[in-house]
């Protein structure tokens, strides 16, 4: 094989293995980065007050606009908290539409067997298919930490409304317990996405269940 081969095969692979780099990026900032911005600009909220957010906005908002740094942040707070209110939208219309349809005594009635298998079987056989269900499987992770953390934003303001601290957080209470409630619609959703595509998928690819010892005697009968 020529040098000239040798470089290309090369940059191909290096070009391969950075394209494989970016979905994963991207998931981890759904599962990770997301709500650790929601969570930590509410957990500040619940902690000094609205009155006295909406007071630092109205004094100081000129600071924000004339650092570029600091509008930066500002702008991805922005983005970061219109993505987890839709999410938190969507979860509020999947209570009333498709919880009645998939969850019974509190469980959710759809299962896939050999979830896990089949889910390695089509990342190995079909990369795209692979990736959609690592993007769902990143927002599930993203819907778990979001109401975990909420949890805790909710205890806080909580205890400083019970202590006698100053500022107004009732009003953020109210802001988590409505993420929270659209925040379990939505991982209902898409828990349901995920396992149908799983299932669709390993079908579409040829999976095959392994074999137990109730098929094989059913077999032999």
């Amino acid at each position: 094989m020529s040098d000239q081969s040798t470089s290309e095969s090369r940059a191909i692979g290096g070009i391969a293995g950075f394209a494989s780099l970016v979905p994963q990026i991207f998931y981890d900032l759904i599962a990770r980065f997301t709500p650790g911005i929601v969570l930590i600009s509410l957990i500040v909220v619940v902690i000094i007050g609205s009155d006295e957010v909406i007071n630092f906005v109205r004094r100081d908002w000129h600071l924000v606009s004339s650092s570029f740094l600091l509008a930066t942040v500002t702008f991805t707070i922005f983005i970061t908290w219109t993505y987890t209110i839709a999410i938190a939208l969507k979860g509020l219309v999947v209570l009333v539409t498709e919880v009645p349809k998939y969850v019974k005594n509190g469980e959710l009635r759809y299962e896939v067997p050999n979830l896990s298998t089949k889910y390695d079987y089509i990342k190995l056989n079909n990369i795209d298919a692979g990736n959609r269900i690592s993007k769902l499987n990143a927002e599930i992770h993203m819907t778990d930490v979001l109401l975990s953390g909420l949890v805790v934003t909710i205890a806080i303001g909580a205890a400083a409304e019970l202590l006698g601290k100053a500022g107004t957080r009732l009003d953020v209470i109210a802001v988590a317990a409505s993420l929270m409630v659209g925040g379990v619609g939505m991982r209902i959703h898409l828990r349901v996405r995920r396992d149908t595509a799983i299932e669709n998928y390993s079908h579409l690819l040829g999976y095959k269940e392994p074999r137990t010892e109730n098929s094989e005697m059913q077999e032999s009968k």
